[in-house]
């Protein structure tokens, strides 16, 4: 419910939401969440590499797989 009202309210004030977790739980409820209104919502996941840091992205096309694998998506 927390993830559908944010949508919602996101929309009606034409505002972008950026929320950060850890939290497996969280990030699946977001990904169902969002399934109906799939270019509203990605994950970004950042990666230590040797030298530095990159954000790779999950767009709402690849996380229901990557979801229903249970492929670890936190860094």
């Amino acid at each position: 419910k927390l993830w559908t009202l944010l949508g919602k309210l996101s929309d009606k004030h034409d505002v972008q939401i950026v929320a950060t977790t850890h939290n497996e739980e969280l990030v699946t409820s977001a990904v169902n969440a969002f399934a109906d209104s799939p270019r509203s919502f990605s994950v970004y996941r950042i990666d230590g590499t040797e030298f530095g840091h990159k954000a790779v992205l999950y767009d709402a096309d690849l996380l229901p797989a990557v979801r229903d694998a249970h492929f670890e998506i936190r860094g």
